[in-house]
């Protein structure tokens, strides 16, 4: 401070002498002071004061450098601190939109287990940020599913995590990622064997929809050691070569590395720098303070006498040490020269009084007053210039490290300055764009208008930003993030603009692969179920605008399973690609083809005439072309595969139904293709929906049905030639709590079709077992036989025959009481596994008839290799028997047969005293059919049990009900 005062310039003190008011005040002062006096005054008493005044400003002035430097350390900590928390944040909210957005867009689609894996994988694809952090996810039970990676000892994505049981996360984050938390953690991260810990920061947000927390996370400790890189670069770069003034050492706890060692270095090779080293290390461990010492500075010369301040930059452990030689007393002259105006006043003033004690008293305050005012004056300006000069310093250093490419324009967007982020990003250097336009770097996919439109928005609010292409020097083009502000003097005038170009291109990269995943099928590349349905909501509102009629074409490839089946799934992969290429041929380029799933593709024929004929001809129009395209045959891997399609057709007009009632009328229609023959085209009916809808409400109530067993046997009876009451078959009937009794014939095929079959089959045998040993106890039905229909689902059951004997065991019933039907069909289908499963039961002592005989294709070599009791002639047969010449000849043929093979032969559906008695004088012993009872009602078939009950020829007329038919258990 002392150097820079001494320096400026002031009139010499021959001058002032020289002039005649200045000789009147310095003679004046002279004769006030006796010449002893003012020798000694001179000679000694100011140089002495103005060394000890310089002292005391050379220590204010350490004071104030130190202070300076510390406020800088503790702004750039704080500074770094809040960037660094933005920076989270920002990363932690990206990170949570991104999995919000997959769940929104296919959480109704796709399954849960294949949809959690995909978030987590997007989250990771958008990798680490500056190396250092990344993104994490816990699940609902506090599992990592994705932990921060970036370097060793962070952790790392693993899937396994959560089958393992263990997570990834330090338990400071797991402990405040609780539903609906939101905020920052900071912990020490555990480190490596032989590793010092590191600080890690880390901001995690609820997401809800799946009990998960997402947040991003990143290595403090390292993001502050490349600050402090930074900062001790940019603090050598301002200090002199000659003498540094200031010097950063570690201290006591501080982190060691070859930056901040610098100084403790360069100083050791200096003679008395370890020296001075060690005193600044000293001071450290007390927590700082003022040392003279032997100031090293300039290099070369010999160490002089000076001061050395150091304090203790706390948060970082570093020593901060201030000082300079110290300054040496100035010359009598000098110091005159230095003073103010008001030296000279003061001097006049001691003069006139004419004390020479009190002249010179009031002459030294003079002084002393002038030179504090004029020092204070001079460091508050030399300190005004030093903090603007180090906000220039700190805004350069900001723009050059910025990660984002920065512009700066004048006002009419000519660059003037960039930095390095934007030649990585443009590859071109700073020095060709200079007073260049900022238009420069637009590709030819922006016309003029763009621009103009860009420049026109800037000067009316100051503001533009949006994507922009940008073209880079080598010619390839990149998707950027452009924000061109404007930077107004204090005039309010425009002085210059600034621009931010961010690349953007892999996040739109990624977001197009997220939309792929949303809306299109990743084989064929069509739309998806999500994206048809936008796209038929659409067509819906377009033909209820126009007034046009629309049509939605479910198309579904015949026996495409079996492709599959046989030669492989890849093959029937290249077989859907070449049936997609050939819809979309078949097709106007306004229409849609989507697959929905498997083989099945849907059609959106949209614009149609408003005419319902009109449009339904060009639905079979275009129909007809999609069946010529696909029956052509395919060539794949050297073989020819042809696919039929079965396509159903539905005619929309208007929004007067929804989405998916339109494409549930389409695949009614397919289905109906289907049942007629495939390969064709149908029109949805709602006769056809109707029945439906009868049917999906019968299944839901026969469902519900077995599990409350209103499932109850009926009984009609079985009579000899003489009309005796030998035995009954059982007949499943259905009580319905709403509709009441419902027969057979509406819900044992529907009970077939669903597999329904097997349960209904064992409730009717359990409750069959549980009569006969009823009826035992009340000593009716003698050694009655009961035949029970078992159907080809409840036969093959590999637990069949043990159900059947526990339940004879459980009921203790008689087998030979129990008379399983089979049907022809279900024992020639498997006749080997037949046969052992029919010989197990037969050696407990159970019987076997066979129903419906006549009606399969089963031979008499395999005929007589089944252990059956009896046959029964099907009811088709014996319906034409007296009319129709060739069914009497089978009846007889297979009355002959039984004969012959030593079995019972039993008539059913006899329903006419004409066919009793054709049967009769054939050889038939026993019948069963309207003509003698219809199926009746354990109660009712209890009372025919209660004494003797024949049915004489002369009755069997009145109970005939008028020919109706009944069905056993089983449909066939």
């Amino acid at each position: 401070m002392l150097k820079g005062w001494t320096n400026r310039t002031v009139p010499p003190l021959h001058s002032l002498i020289a002039s005649w008011g200045g000789r009147l005040v310095f003679a004046a002062g002279l004769l006030s002071i006796g010449g002893a006096t003012a020798a000694a005054l001179w000679d000694h008493s100011l140089p002495s004061g103005d060394g000890a005044l310089a002292a005391q400003a050379a220590r204010l002035g350490l004071d104030r450098q130190i202070t300076g430097v510390l406020t800088r350390l503790e702004r750039q900590r704080a500074d770094l601190d809040t960037h660094v928390r933005e920076e989270i944040r920002a990363h932690s909210a990206e990170g949570l939109a991104l999995v919000q957005a997959l769940n929104q867009q296919l959480g109704a689609v796709v399954p849960a287990e294949v949809l959690r894996p995909l978030m987590v994988d997007s989250l990771r694809s958008l990798g680490s940020f500056h190396g250092l952090g990344g993104y994490f996810v816990i699940n609902e039970h506090g599992h990592a599913l994705l932990a921060p990676q970036g370097r060793p000892g962070m952790g790392a994505a693993n899937a396994d995590s959560e089958a393992q049981g263990g997570t990834l996360i330090p338990s400071p984050v797991t402990a405040l990622a609780v539903p609906g938390a939101e905020g920052f953690v900071r912990y020490e991260d555990e480190a490596p064997p032989g590793a010092s810990g590191r600080t890690i920061l880390a901001h995690f947000r609820p997401f809800p929809a799946l009990g998960w927390t997402v947040g991003a996370a990143a290595d403090l400790t390292a993001l502050e050691a490349q600050g402090q890189e930074v900062l001790l670069k940019d603090l050598r770069a301002e200090r002199g070569t000659d003498d540094p003034g200031v010097l950063l050492l570690p201290a006591e706890g501080a982190r060691e590395t070859p930056a901040l060692g610098a100084d403790a270095t360069a100083l050791a090779a200096l003679p008395g720098g370890s020296a001075l080293v060690a005193s600044i290390q000293a001071l450290a461990r007390t927590g700082g303070g003022v040392a003279r010492v032997d100031w090293p500075f300039p290099p070369g010369s010999p160490p002089a006498p000076g001061l050395v301040r150091v304090k203790v930059f706390e948060p970082w452990h570093w020593a901060v040490a201030v000082g300079e030689r110290e300054p040496a007393p100035q010359a009598a002259a000098g110091v005159l020269a230095a003073w103010t105006d008001s030296g000279p006043v003061l001097l006049l003033l001691g003069g006139l009084l004419g004390g020479g004690a009190l002249g010179v008293g009031l002459l030294v305050f003079g002084m002393g007053r002038a030179v504090r005012q004029a020092r204070a004056s001079l460091a508050a300006q030399a300190l005004a210039l030093e903090e603007r000069e180090q906000e220039r310093r700190l805004v350069g250093q900001v723009i050059e490290t910025a990660a984002e490419a920065v512009l700066i324009t004048d006002s009419e967007l000519h660059i003037q300055r960039t930095n390095a982020a934007f030649s990585h990003l443009t590859g071109y250097p700073a020095d060709e764009v200079l007073t260049r336009s900022l238009f420069l770097l637009a590709s030819d996919r922006h016309d003029r208008r763009f621009l103009v439109t860009i420049r026109s928005a800037v000067r009316a609010t100051g503001l533009w930003q949006g994507d922009f292409w940008v073209r880079r020097r080598d010619g390839a083009v990149v998707l950027c993030r452009l924000r061109l502000a404007q930077a107004r003097t204090q005039e309010g005038k425009i002085g210059n603009h600034v621009a931010l170009l961010s690349d953007i291109s892999e996040r739109k990269a990624a977001e197009e692969r997220i939309r792929q995943l949303a809306y299109f099928d990743p084989l064929t590349q069509l739309p998806n179920r999500l994206q048809l349905r936008n796209r038929l909501a659409q067509a819906m509102a377009a033909t209820e605008r126009s007034g046009s009629q629309g049509a939605v074409l479910f198309i579904d490839l015949d026996n495409f399973k079996t492709l599959n089946d046989t030669r492989g799934h890849d093959i029937g992969d290249k077989l859907l690609i070449e049936v997609a290429a050939r819809l979309r041929d078949a097709l106007r380029e306004r229409d849609v083809v989507a697959r929905v799933g498997g083989d099945e593709f849907v059609v959106i024929l949209p614009h149609l005439d408003a005419d319902p004929a009109e449009a339904a001809a060009q639905v079979e129009r275009v129909a007809e072309k999609i069946l010529i395209r696909l029956n052509v045959p395919c060539e794949i891997e050297g073989l020819a595969h042809v696919t039929t399609p079965s396509i159903g057709a539905c005619l929309f007009s208007g929004e007067s139904e929804s989405v998916d009632t339109l494409l549930k009328h389409a695949d009614t229609a397919m289905y109906q293709a289907k049942a007629r023959g495939r390969n064709r085209l149908c029109f949805f009916e709602p006769a056809i929906q109707d029945a439906l809808m009868r049917r999906s409400r019968l299944e839901n109530d026969l469902r519900e049905a077995i599990d409350r067993e209103e499932f109850v046997p009926f009984f009609q009876p079985q009579v000899d030639d003489e009309g005796t009451l030998v035995g009954a078959e059982v007949l499943v009937r259905w009580i319905h709590p709403k509709a009441g009794l419902i027969g057979p014939g509406e819900f044992v095929p529907l009970a077939e079709e669903t597999g329904l079959i097997g349960a209904m089959g064992r409730q009717m045998l359990e409750c069959t077992c549980a009569l006969i040993k009823k009826w035992e106890a009340e000593g009716i039905g003698g050694s009655l036989a009961l035949a029970v229909n078992v159907s080809a689902a409840q036969f093959r059951d590999p637990l069949f025959v043990k159900q059947v004997l526990d339940l004879l065991s459980h009921y203790g019933v008689d087998p030979g009481r129990l008379k399983l039907e089979l049907t022809e069909s279900l024992v020639i289908d498997d006749i080997q596994g037949s046969i052992r499963t029919m010989n197990r039961l037969k050696a407990e002592g159970l019987g076997f008839s066979m129903d419906d005989f006549g009606t399969g294709y089963s031979s008499l070599s395999q005929l007589k290799r089944l252990p059956l009791d009896q046959l029964k002639i099907d009811r088709s047969f014996v319906e034409d028997v007296t009319s129709d010449p060739n069914d009497a000849v089978i009846v007889r043929t297979i009355i002959a047969m039984s004969r012959s093979l030593g079995l019972d032969v039993l008539a059913e559906g006899v329903e006419t005293p004409e066919q009793r008695a054709f049967l009769v004088a054939n050889g038939c012993q026993a019948f069963q059919g309207f003509l003698f009872s219809p199926p009746v009602d354990a109660r009712t078939f209890e009372d025919m049990l209660g004494g003797p009950v024949t049915f004489p020829v002369s009755d069997l007329q009145a109970w005939r009900p008028g020919g109706r038919k009944d069905y056993p258990l089983s449909s066939s």
